[in-house]
């Protein structure tokens, strides 16, 4: 199944609302490599999300987000929402394909 981009780009934001994390790990989060997460970041940072990379002792540099709490309820609605287009999207092809 092809992965939605601003469907990753959502969840990369929900990730981050519960704490720092490396480009390594959101990359091993979704499958993705270190291009596709700077990509993601990008989208999260033009869709609103305060975003910054900062050096974290002991780990090395880590993607943060600023403003969870103003940010975090809308990206899950907006989530929700994704997710079930997507599954209607799917449906509608698959009843096409009957």
């Amino acid at each position: 199944m092809k992965h939605n981009p601003l469907l990753v780009t959502l969840k990369t934001i929900e990730l981050l609302s519960h704490g720092p994390q490396s480009a390594a790990a959101l990359g091993a989060a979704f499958g993705l490599g270190p291009a596709s997460v700077k990509r993601h970041i990008g989208e999260a940072r033009v869709l609103g999300a305060a975003i910054r990379s900062v050096r974290a002792p002991g780990v090395g540099w880590v993607y943060e987000l600023q403003d969870a709490a103003r940010v975090i309820e809308r990206t899950r609605r907006w989530i929700e929402l994704e997710t079930a287009r997507d599954v209607r999207e799917a449906d509608n092809r698959t009843d096409g394909a009957a």
